[in-house]
């Protein structure tokens, strides 16, 4: 039904009370004792006796003869939630499913909760009611006997996951399920978040599978969501919203929203072993999980060295530096608001992480050009703010040095050589790039025009590089702002 006509009667309501015929019909016959409630019979009732006033938009557009059943109807659903308490009979727990159903008639989104709950004014009751009603809510995913064994194996293996709090391995496997819950559920959830928040997070911490949990994260609004994740300290539910974010929740982020995933990020980082997990599985590589890159800025900006450290560790030295972006944003969100010693503690971790790395040398990986990493940002903030100037030229001496003696070493393949003056040139490039900034927007700028060692500059070198294809004078230009830092 139309919201607006809910808020009318919500305002106009003469006290008078009525029946709903068709649901009345169904508390008072019931299926056979102790069998599951069928909600979908009771949301049918509930829609058979509203249906009349599906498309009326206000309480003026109701015909007169019309408008006392209306309102009796109306009154029945607040004098029922009125006199509802914990279920102790199937009787009672039919009536209390029987007034949810009518109520998601009068407004599934779950916005009359606001405006219902202190008219029906027993918030105490109510608020037991719904909690002991979604205690006994359980969402899992049905396997028939014809589910073909690949299907079941990754099944398992999510439910391993889950069991064991393996978030990164959940991720992923998580993507193939969309746990709901029905209407009637879903509007208990968004009822209670409304009435006793803080009881709803304690619900869903105990939900014992993540498939629980994320269907009811998925009932709420994405700020209400994320708040009772942050209250409820259970890794379980924080993974849920997460989750929900990063493989199913299309829209940007707003301000509110990135406010909230922030103070949820902080309440994460308290816990080392959940925080290491949990940047595996949503910062591993940046580039898929852009939500989060803002907030997680902040919220590394107020956290400790571990955090930082696990950070940093986390993400992934990809050669093409398809993540580098991301990684930008979130680290000039860290760097307006971190301490210096903070943000010192950060660049030099990134720094020693990409020295150590050095475009896949361990793992004997080809360069076919020259590399970019993730961390360029972090590396070129730690070589710009914490490297003397004198040391960046001395190492631009000696990487000028080894790229000279390439000429003097054998190698099988042309691959391999060009993989050798990829990976000096790549480190170069980011040494002579932070050297330009140190020395102004100018020289920068400048830069970004010719970065070539002197080793390359002879006619010699040139056209032995242009016997393996490698364009040797072009390294700044390629390089030119890929990390975020502006040269102006």
């Amino acid at each position: 039904m139309n919201s607006n006509l809910f808020f009318d009667l919500a305002g106009g309501w003469d006290g008078s009370v009525g029946v709903m015929p068709q649901l009345q019909r169904v508390i008072e016959h019931p299926a056979e004792r102790g069998q599951i409630i069928d909600l979908s019979a009771l949301l049918l009732a509930a829609h058979a006796d509203l249906c009349e006033f599906i498309d009326v938009e206000r309480l003026e557009d109701v015909p007169a003869d019309r408008l006392r059943t209306l309102m009796g109807r109306f009154g029945w659903l607040v004098s029922t939630f009125r006199t509802i308490s914990i279920a102790h009979t199937d009787g009672d727990r039919l009536r209390f499913c029987a007034v949810l159903a009518a109520a998601v008639v009068w407004d599934g989104s779950g916005r009359c909760w606001a405006r219902l709950a202190p008219m029906v004014g027993n918030d105490v009751e109510l608020a037991d009611a719904l909690a002991q009603f979604l205690l006994g809510v359980h969402v899992g995913p049905v396997v028939s006997h014809d589910t073909p064994t690949g299907e079941r194996a990754h099944l398992d293996m999510a439910l391993n996951a889950d069991a064991w709090g393996d978030w990164p391995a959940l991720v992923d496997r998580a993507r193939a399920f969309e746990p709901v819950f029905h209407d009637v559920v879903a509007h208990a959830v968004r009822g209670l978040c409304v009435i006793n928040e803080a009881r709803l997070a304690v619900i869903a911490s105990r939900m014992p599978t993540w498939f629980s949990v994320a269907a009811l994260i998925r009932a709420l609004d994405i700020e209400d969501a994320l708040r009772v994740a942050r209250q409820s300290r259970a890794p379980r539910v924080w993974f849920a919203v997460l989750e929900y974010l990063a493989n199913r929740y299309q829209a940007v982020c707003s301000l509110t929203q990135e406010i909230e995933l922030c103070d949820l990020l902080e309440t994460i980082a308290q816990d080392d072993t959940e925080w290491r997990k949990f940047m595996l599985a949503f910062n591993r590589y940046p580039v898929r999980h852009g939500f989060i890159q803002r907030a997680l800025g902040r919220a590394l900006s107020h956290g400790r060295l571990e955090a930082i450290h696990a950070y940093v560790d986390a993400i992934d030295m990809d050669i093409g530096g398809l993540s580098a972006r991301e990684v930008a944003s979130c680290l000039e969100e860290f760097a307006r608001q971190a301490s210096i010693e903070l943000q010192h503690a950060l660049w030099e971790r990134a720094f020693h992480r990409w020295s150590a790395w050095n475009f896949g040398e361990r793992e004997k990986r080809s360069l076919m050009d020259v590399g970019r990493s993730a961390l360029d940002y972090a590396v070129i903030r730690w070589l710009v703010d914490c490297m003397p100037e004198t040391e960046i030229r001395a190492e631009l001496a000696v990487i000028d040095g080894r790229i000279a003696a390439l000429s003097n070493k054998w190698f099988e393949s042309s691959t391999e050589f060009r993989t050798a003056a990829c990976r000096l040139l790549s480190r170069y490039v980011l040494f002579d790039y932070a050297r330009a900034l140190k020395e102004g927007a100018a020289g920068a700028a400048a830069a970004t025009l010719s970065a070539t060692p002197a080793a390359l500059t002879s006619s010699y070198a040139q056209a032995m590089y242009a016997v393996v294809g490698l364009d040797a004078t072009n390294g700044h230009e390629r390089h030119r702002n890929r990390s975020g830092i502006s040269p102006d």
